[in-house]
């Protein structure tokens, strides 16, 4: 540790740069530990800093040839002197020292020569690579970061222009360019490519419209204007950041105070502003030791789903995929539906608010996609408890399910052909396996209802289960029957591996077909002009 009249001075030296860029960057093995030398002044008159106070890095630049000393502020050449050149002992003693003991002591660099050269350029001269294609100029395994494009007949080159540039408008901190007005590489066009894409992507600060880049250039100086201009660039410097400290400390105090006005357990929780987009019992799903129990609560609607609704189930499903001490999955709905398929008011509203309305059809049918191959690829025990009827998509889906129970009421609509759509969710392979090829036809081309005791007698349906209250809109008492049913079915089974292990994987090549057929539909508009004219009241709804 050392000191000057303002400054108490800690030198630092830390192990440094773990991961190298380049093949052969140490002197001995990649193992070897580089250092970076650190020099932290803390200024005497304010020894103790607190929170709010500014800690400011410098990183200096590389050495310059002697042409650029002559412009110098005095103050910084004396520094160069002082700790950039050293007495080169061995050339002062070559002739003899008797010969030359009145002439002053030779000089060098204090970095010695051929490492500064090396940090001014890297070569390229064993390019291409041994093994490179027959187009490709690139060694990437010696010089990763080299541009093919800008190779020249001088075979040195440094990579962070060409790596830095492109990040440029992903910068973070605030920015101030202080240059020279007679530098000849930073001219007017290239002062404007930077002041003109530094921060403004997203990620970035928000660039010079958000107040947070700024330029200067100081007349009758060159490229070295911070040590020509010293006073010059300082005060540009502390009037920068002084209105930067400011918009910090703002910002500080809004964090403050929001952190503080909120009690101690709230920083453990989400805030109340999340419910408004994940209502109450909207997407419900809670655990009964092996079992998972999804419920779909949207009883206002007949639990009709949109596309975030659909996106939700399949994250919850995703989620259950991953839990590895969950074996069966139960999915059922609240009310008097199990759910009423997609929801169209949701869909018309998006079009009456001027939303593309093709680009919101295949972000639809690309999320429909999504959630169907999720229920395909499920290798949990899937039970559908089918707590009333069950239409289009939905009505789909629940075809994937291993187990179905329904209550008495339950009936199965899909109206895809009324609607203009190809089959979903990979029914036109699952019902004919589930409702055999008769009762398939009726259900997707004539778009026809299905009865619960016709589901039951094809085999779509392994039980009826009665709410004990008997009134079709009592999903709560027939949840607990089912789920006391597969206790009573299951809870024999040895264990439960042994009942994932027994689930085959579907083959998937008919649902394929489908799914394309799916987006041929849609690029006709024949869907769009049905939804409109559902929502607009001009055709009625199958149900």
């Amino acid at each position: 540790m050392s000191s000057s009249s303002h400054w108490r001075i800690i030198e630092h030296t830390v192990p440094c740069q773990h991961i190298r860029e380049y093949p052969a960057a140490t002197a001995r093995t990649q193992e070897d530990i580089l250092h970076l030398a650190v020099k932290q002044y803390i200024p005497t008159i304010n020894p103790t800093p607190l929170p709010g106070d500014l800690t400011i890095v410098i990183a200096p630049g590389t050495g310059y040839p002697k042409a650029f000393y002559q412009t110098w502020d005095s103050r910084v050449f004396a520094r160069l002197v002082a700790y950039g050149l050293r007495d080169d002992q061995k050339e002062f003693h070559v002739e003899g020292e008797h010969d030359r003991c009145h002439e002053p002591m030779p000089v060098r660099l204090a970095t010695p020569l051929i490492q500064h050269l090396a940090s001014l350029g890297r070569p390229y001269h064993d390019l291409p690579a041994p093994d490179a294609g027959p187009h490709d100029s690139r060694n990437r395994l010696t010089h990763p970061d080299l541009d093919p494009e800008l190779l020249t007949s001088f075979p040195f080159y440094r990579p962070e222009i060409t790596a830095l540039f492109p990040r440029l408008p992903y910068l973070r901190p605030s920015v101030l360019y202080i240059y020279g007005s007679k530098s000849n590489l930073s001219l007017p066009e290239f002062r404007s490519d930077k002041r003109r894409t530094t921060g403004i992507a997203t990620g970035g600060s928000g660039g010079a419209a958000a107040g947070r880049v700024r330029e200067v250039v100081i007349q009758g100086y060159s490229h070295q204007v911070p040590f020509e201009a010293v006073n010059d660039c300082a005060d540009e410097v502390a009037c920068w950041l002084a209105c930067e400290s400011r918009r910090w400390s703002e910002e500080e105090r809004v964090f403050r105070d929001r952190q503080g006005s909120s009690p101690a357990g709230d920083h453990t929780t989400v805030e109340k502003r999340w419910k408004v987009h994940f209502p109450k019992g909207q997407r419900g799903i809670h655990m009964q030791g092996h079992i998972a129990i999804v419920t779909i609560n949207r009883p206002d609607r007949l639990n009709a789903l949109n596309q975030d609704h659909y996106y939700q189930h399949g994250n919850i499903f995703r989620e259950l995929e991953r839990t590895a001490d969950i074996t069966m999955a139960v999915l059922t709905g609240t009310g008097r539906f199990f759910s009423a398929g997609t929801d169209v008011s949701s869909t018309f509203e998006n079009m009456s608010h001027g939303t593309d309305v093709r680009r919101h059809m295949s972000s639809t049918f690309f999320s429909n996609l999504d959630l169907t191959q999720i229920f395909i690829d499920f290798s949990k025990i899937l039970i559908v408890a089918l707590n009333g009827p069950v239409v289009g998509f939905s009505a789909a889906l629940i075809a994937q399910g291993d187990f179905i129970f329904a209550a008495p009421d339950t009936y199965l609509l899909t109206p895809f052909s009324s609607l203009g759509i190809a089959a979903e969710g990979a029914a036109s392979r699952s019902f004919v396996r589930r409702l055999g090829i008769a009762k398939a036809n009726e259900a997707l081309i004539m778009s026809k209802r299905i009865s619960c005791e016709e589901l039951v007698a094809s085999g779509f349906v392994n039980e009826v289960i009665h709410a004990p209250s008997g009134q079709p809109d009592d999903s709560t008492g027939f949840l607990e029957q089912v789920l006391g049913r597969v206790h009573e079915l299951f809870g024999s089974v040895a264990t439960q591996s042994s009942l994932l292990s027994m689930k085959n994987r579907i083959d998937n090549q008919q649902n394929c077909d489908e799914i394309f057929a799916g987006l041929e539909m849609v690029t006709t508009g024949v869907p769009e002009q049905q939804m409109r004219a559902i929502g607009e009241g001009r055709k009625k709804h199958k149900l």
